[in-house]
Parts: C-alpha cells; structure tokens; sequence
C-alpha cells in the first residue's frame, strides 16, 4: 500500500470536528482528503498517516501541502488544516486484515496500513501500524463498503509488550 497522491473524495460521516491548523514536517508533502499524524520526534511536525516514526492519526488533512512549498519557508511554518474528533469512510484492506462487522466490534481501533486505508490488525505485511481511529460501522451509503472510523487524537500510543520485571 502506498499514499495517495492526489486529493481523495473521503466521504464524511456525521457532524463537523475540530478544525486546527498544524505545523508541516519539511519536504514533505500532505494531500488533503487524507488521514494524518505526527512525528514523535522534535520538532513535532505533521506527516501522512503511517509515515515511519510517527503516532496515531490525529486527524483528517482538508488541504493540500506540497514539499515545493518549502523553498522559501523556514522550518514548521508551512502548515495545514486539519479536522480532528470526526468520523469518515476509509478504505480497507482485503483479505484476513478487512474491517468489516464480522471482524471488528463497533468500538474497536483500527489501524492505518497508508495514509487512506485501514486494517483490523495492528501490522499488516510485517509492518506495525498506528492506530486510525476507533471503529463505528460500515458505510452502506457511499460507492463501496467503505469502514467507518471516528478519528480521536488522544487515543494512547501503542505500548510495547515487552516489560522488565
């Protein structure tokens, strides 16, 4: 899986969020319409879902922003607006990893495999993932049967099971 490249039509489901503006992580470039995260290193900074090194999803990109942006920009002033405490319809992985109602409860994290596509498990391809957000459904509305996840930023990062007692 990779990420988008252009702007996705993601389907909203519900009230509006959170609006925020939020710093972006030089050459790199977020594409609206897109899940998002930051990076766990200083300076924090915003990059596309699932990007190495980063968190959980904090939010859905409204906006375009380029990494040619950046010539003329200083560091972490180049930013992007972001909707956080929403729910829209994502893309999921086929196969064992799918989300649908007869894998995942309502309520449970799903993960981000790219920046737009979701699985029920926390690696996928032998790769872990961040959480997206918390399950709440399959939208039955839209083209496809698109898995419906509610974006919450302070959703604890994933902890290692490894512990020294």
């Amino acid at each position: 899986m990779a990420n988008a490249t252009r702007r996705l039509l993601t389907r909203k489901i519900g009230p509006d969020g959170i609006f925020f503006q939020c710093p972006v992580k030089t050459d790199v470039t977020i594409v609206g319409g897109n899940m998002v995260a930051q990076t766990l290193d200083e300076p924090i900074r915003l990059v596309p879902g699932s990007t190495p090194g980063s968190g959980n999803c904090v939010g859905f990109a409204h906006d375009n922003s380029l990494a040619t942006d950046d010539s003329d920009v200083p560091d972490g002033l180049r930013e992007t607006r972001v909707e956080t405490y929403c729910c829209y319809a994502w893309e999921t992985v086929s196969g064992p990893d799918a989300v649908t109602l007869d894998t995942v409860p309502i309520g449970a994290y799903v993960y981000m495999v790219d920046d737009h596509t979701v699985s029920r498990n926390p690696t996928y391809g032998g790769v872990d993932l961040q959480i997206a957000g918390i399950f709440m459904g399959i939208d039955i509305d839209g083209p496809s049967r698109l898995a419906a996840v509610m974006i919450k930023p302070d959703i604890p990062l994933q902890e290692d099971d490894d512990t020294d007692e």
